[in-house]
């Protein structure tokens, strides 16, 4: 069945003028015109993450926080059988590479959002395991079961042992982040899921919740939008970030221990992309050169 008819048959917005494949974002994110008002549709997999969103996005609309609220089917329910999910439009710009003052105030935004988000009730259980990236997603995965999965893996020599030395430094330091006060976060903030106003965050979209330490948030923040855009990492850029991010203040977690982190998450990135191609017998790791020199670039910030 096509989006437009499981619009119509799930929905009562309107006459629908036109769906087209959103700018930015994955390729299953549409956006939606009809003579009333403008939609975003999104066809997900994932029923948790979209109970969950819909507990956190009337949470912090509550709290003044804009979130894009999820429209109810005529049924009542968050998603549709096919797995579409229709959220309102949230006017404003969003971008695939941020300016330095886009990504000061995002910094400062995310923070005001943490704050928030570790106000809301969450519980671990309320998350599934359904594939390689939320096995990922555990440390106690990466450092206890991830080297069966290296061993088959014709990665190259050395990348290996990057992957092997992220693995021994996280399982050395191991209660240095997992002791830590951990809270619902987003998980995924990349510079298309944040809506711009004249330079200045108005909502973050797209929400990929995990639990975790506040700051790995801005870890997953900073692996995306300088990690990924720079050959020049250095501890001073990230240090003016954590500055920006009030890092001495309540935060409850060490300067190191946050390199701890970064380090998880650069893992992470590597991780969950070579499960998969290990399970599709998929041995072209080409893709994946940039991932493995940002592992060595952080590693290189732990010593």
């Amino acid at each position: 069945m096509e989006l437009y008819e499981i619009i119509e048959n799930d929905y009562s917005i309107g006459s629908i003028i036109e769906i087209e494949k959103t700018k930015h974002g994955s390729g299953n994110t549409y956006f939606v015109e009809t003579n009333r008002k403008e939609y975003i549709a999104k066809i997900n997999e994932r029923m948790d993450f979209v109970h969950i969103y819909d507990k956190v996005q009337k949470l912090l609309n509550e709290m003044n926080l804009l979130q894009s609220c999820i429209i109810k089917t005529n049924c009542g329910g968050v998603m549709t059988s096919e797995g579409v999910v229709l959220y309102e439009f949230i006017d404003g710009d969003s971008c695939t590479i941020l300016t330095k003052s886009q990504s000061e105030n995002a910094i400062r935004y995310i923070r005001k959002y943490n704050k928030a988000l570790s106000l809301i009730p969450f519980k671990i259980e309320e998350l599934d395991v359904k594939n390689h990236w939320d096995k990922a997603r555990s440390i106690d995965f990466i450092i206890n079961e991830f080297s069966n999965y290296l061993i088959e893996l014709e990665i190259d020599t050395q990348d290996k042992k990057y992957i092997y030395d992220a693995i021994n430094m996280l399982s050395k330091n191991k209660s240095r982040i997992t002791d830590k006060n951990k809270q619902l976060i987003h998980s995924d903030l990349g510079a298309d899921n944040f809506i711009f106003k004249d330079d200045k965050v108005i909502s973050i979209i797209d929400f990929t919740p995990e639990y975790n330490h506040e700051v790995y948030s801005l870890c997953q923040f900073i692996y995306w939008n300088y990690l990924w855009n720079t050959s020049n990492i250095n501890k001073d850029d990230i240090n003016n970030y954590l500055k920006i991010y009030n890092f001495d203040d309540d935060i409850n977690i060490e300067k190191d221990a946050f390199y701890l982190l970064l380090l998880n998450a650069a893992l992470y990135r590597i991780v969950g992309p070579l499960i998969d191609k290990l399970n599709r017998n998929n041995k072209d790791y080409k893709g994946l050169k940039k991932r493995f020199f940002i592992l060595k670039e952080v590693l290189n910030l732990n010593q």
